[in-house]
Parts: C-alpha cells; structure tokens; sequence
C-alpha cells in the first residue's frame, strides 16, 4: 500500500479528497449530459495534480514518504513528487490507452484518468482502475436489471444492441451501449470510495494499525 500522502494534515487531505471526488463527478455529468469530456476540464486537472505534488513533495520529505529519490524537502523532494505526478499519469495513460485500442473507452476516458494518475501516482492509479473495472460491472448490471424490470427484455434488447439503430445506423447504438458502460460515473465512484479507504488513516475515518513492535512498546 502507498505510504502517508500528506504531511499530517487532516484539512489538506479532505480537500485533497473532495477536489478530486469533485472533478471527476463533473467529469461523468458532461459524459452523461453531452456525451463528451471537455479539454477545459482535463487539461487544468493534469496541470493542477502535477503542482500539486511538486509543492508537496518540496515542503515535506516528499508524497506518499520518498516516492523515488528520497528527497528531504527543497528540491529534492520537489523532483521526487514531480516523478510520482509524471509517472502516474504516464500509468494512468497506458492502462486506459489499451482500453481505448480495443474500443471500450473513448479519448476523454484516457485523458480525465491520466488526469487522475497525475494526482496520485502510478500505485494508487491501479487501485482505482481496479474500482473503476468493479463499478462499470456493477453500473451495467444494475441498468440492465432494472431496465429488464421496468421495461421487459425485448426493450431492454433493442436500446443497449445494435438492434437499437434506426435504419441500421450503427454510429448511433454504439453511443447507447456506450451509456451503458460509460467510464466517467465509475471513475467518480471509484474515486470516492477507495480513495477513502486508502486516505483514511488521514482522513481520520479510520484508525491506524498498531505494528506488533508498536504494541511491544505500549506494554
């Protein structure tokens, strides 16, 4: 697991938490309502998670406890949280990117989580694919059951398989099956629940574990 982000600091971890949380539920409402996620909303993501770790990485011993170069503060730990951003973006990018080439996601899938990876670094970037691949099962299963429920299996056929295209217009289906396996919701809900757990100890919504050598001291 990746070692303490924040310098002990509860109100920079919630906002932390809450600005990304944030960023990509506006990210999943533009995909939903307009069917695409902006540049204006990507690119300022990237930029602000690269400053971000830089300066984080220059006022403490660096991210998540010397990610790379081990650098006590100053420049050092600047490089060091300026290597944790990049390579969490280029993480972000890659495991997307496949994605992509096979047809599953589309561009502003990549960009917005290479966006994210640029926030929290290549290890916490896997753990949020691995939620975001749990909530898109989830999400498709869900509709599906309830569409199945509301509207019976001959409607629920026709609007999320090319059986849905009027006058064979396969561009069209493609765009309603992609509604149903869209990315950015599961990006989002990925986001707020395992950065949770991860970030908890300094969140404060869960208690640190006491190491066995920490215990022998107490006693």
């Amino acid at each position: 697991m990746p070692q303490p982000f924040f310098p002990n600091a509860i109100v920079l971890a919630w906002a932390f938490y809450a600005a990304l949380v944030s960023i990509t539920l506006l990210a999943a409402y533009t995909d939903l309502r307009y069917l695409w996620i902006p540049k204006w909303l990507t690119l300022p993501t990237l930029a602000v998670g690269v400053v971000f770790n830089l300066v984080l990485g220059a006022w403490t011993d660096g991210p998540r406890g010397r990610f790379l170069m081990g650098g006590d503060g100053g420049f050092a730990g600047a490089l060091d949280g300026l290597l944790l951003s990049l390579t969490g973006f280029a993480t972000g990018f890659a495991l997307f990117f496949v994605m992509y080439v096979l047809g599953t996601c589309k561009g502003g899938d990549v960009k917005l989580f290479a966006a994210v990876g640029a926030w929290v670094g290549p290890m916490v970037a896997i753990y949020l694919l691995a939620g975001t691949i749990f909530a898109v099962v989830l999400i498709a299963t869900g509709r599906l059951a309830w569409n199945m429920a509301t509207r019976g299996f001959h409607s629920t056929y026709k609007n999320y398989t090319l059986a849905a295209a009027p006058g064979g217009k396969k561009a069209q289906s493609r765009t309603t099956r992609r509604r149903l396996t869209a990315y950015s919701p599961a990006v989002a809900l990925s986001a707020a629940l395992v950065l949770l757990w991860i970030f908890g100890v300094e969140l404060h919504v869960r208690p640190a574990k006491v190491t066995q050598a920490a215990q022998m001291a107490r006693r």
